[in-house]
Parts: C-alpha cells; sequence; structure tokens
C-alpha cells in the first residue's frame, strides 16, 4: 500500500503539472490572424496587395496584354496612391529567349 499511494502521488503532481503547463501555453500564445495579401482578376488586369515593412501596403497591377507591371504604394500625407516603378514583362522574356 505504501508503494501504491507514493506512485499515486507522483503520478497526481505529474498529471498537475502538464495541466498548468497546458493553461499557460493555451492562454499567453494566442495571436490574431493575418493576411499578407490580397488578389483579384478582371479582365486583363490582375490586382495583388502585399505588406512591405510590416507597416506599408503595395499594390501590383498587371496588364495582361501590354505585359507591364505597375507597383503603387499608398502616400497618407497627400491621401493617394503613388507610382513607384513599372516593369515592361515582354521585354524581359525577349531577352531571355535571345542566346
Amino acid at each position: 500500500m505504501n508503494q501504491q499511494n507514493f506512485v499515486i502521488g507522483v503520478l497526481s503532481v505529474t498529471a498537475t503539472i502538464l495541466l498548468v503547463g497546458v493553461i499557460l501555453l493555451g492562454t499567453a500564445g494566442q495571436h490574431e490572424a493575418q493576411a499578407m495579401s490580397q488578389v483579384d482578376k478582371g479582365g486583363d488586369y490582375i490586382l495583388l496587395t502585399s505588406l512591405w515593412r510590416s507597416n506599408a501596403e503595395l499594390l501590383w497591377v498587371l496588364d495582361g496584354r501590354s505585359q507591364i507591371l505597375g507597383l503603387y504604394y499608398f502616400e497618407p500625407r497627400r491621401a493617394r496612391l503613388e507610382l513607384a516603378d513599372t516593369i515592361d514583362l515582354a521585354a524581359g522574356q525577349q531577352q531571355q529567349q535571345q542566346p
């Protein structure tokens, strides 16, 4: 009986420690889900938003017909979208095909 009581006591203490650990990890580790980008397509255009440096959002606009990719960012002081850069994808494909 004495050894049986000791084993029951050790198992009870171990179960209590594990239960406290699960409760602490379950409540302390909660994070919100964050979406990093959104994609939409209409006609010849594909729009993609992305997060840049965790505080700015970019808008990528691909014109499928002319194969031009435009990159825009939001300028909060002017409250409008500003063009950051354009890339001609068709020109890049032509350069890759030439030996």
